[in-house]
């Protein structure tokens, strides 16, 4: 079991010493952040790997207990994941730091997310109205058409929580028991994650930080007719990235649609 340990969560700790190493020191926090996450993620890509093309038949923590090779040949490719991640990273932070946008179009940059959000609302909106359903929508749509209790009861023997459930059964008794109202149960929340990431790149102060000159500022490099993507792109990552974890987060409570 220590041989298992050791393979587990050493290549993490390779991997926070290669970015102390090639990025720079970080806080105590970050750092059990970075080596949390990735004794998380290279485990679960080799993992993935062994599934996929070694077919491993025993348990990986009794194989790697029982045969020192196997144990071996799990820690050369964890840390090969590691030496990759990390390299990775550097090179997109090199490359992040390089890169300039035009000032306009740091500026008007909400304006573009507005407009794909705007697109990614109409075309799933207009498949509201098409009432083809799938065999779990169909019991999506009974189990909204029950009690509150009754749903408990039934939702007690699916794999599924209760929320979504209780959310349908809100649209149904607003606005009826139409096929259309099944399927604006899941797009509203889309939409408004869209608009929740839209806002924050209208509003947040990264814009402001990022394209005007203000008092205490350092002084623009070359190029000062751009904006760093350091500044910029790095902030409308987060928005992107949050409206895709706000839309992964509605997918795992509505399963069914």
């Amino acid at each position: 079991m220590r041989i298992a340990a050791f393979c587990f969560f050493a290549p993490a700790a390779f991997s926070l010493g290669l970015r102390r190493w090639l990025l720079g020191k970080e806080s105590t926090g970050e750092a059990l952040l970075h080596f949390g996450t990735a004794a998380l993620w290279l485990n679960a890509l080799a993992l993935a790997l062994l599934d996929a093309r070694f077919h491993v038949e025993v348990p990986v923590v009794q194989a790697l207990s029982q045969s020192g090779l196997f144990a071996l040949k799990y820690l050369a490719l964890t840390c090969a994941l590691a030496l990759a991640g990390v390299l990775a990273e550097r090179l997109l932070a090199r490359a992040q730091a390089a890169f300039r946008l035009p000032e306009w179009l740091a500026r008007t940059a909400w304006l573009w997310a507005a407009l794909l959000a705007a697109v990614l609302f109409g075309l799933h909106f207009a498949r509201i109205f098409d009432n083809n359903f799938w065999g779990d929508e169909g019991f999506s749509i009974r189990l909204a058409r029950q009690t509150i209790p009754e749903m408990l009861e039934s939702t007690a023997e699916d794999v599924h929580p209760p929320l979504y459930y209780l959310i349908l059964m809100g649209f149904n008794r607003l606005l009826g028991n139409h096929g259309w109202v099944y399927h604006l149960a899941s797009v509203v929340p889309f939409g408004l994650t869209l608009a929740a990431a839209v806002t924050f790149l209208r509003r947040g102060p990264h814009l402001r930080a990022g394209v005007g000159g203000g008092a205490g500022r350092a002084p623009a490099g070359p190029g000062a007719g751009g904006v760093s993507a350091a500044g910029v792109a790095g902030p409308h990552g987060l928005a992107v990235g949050g409206a895709a974890g706000g839309g992964a987060v509605w997918v795992a409570l509505c399963p069914h649609f």
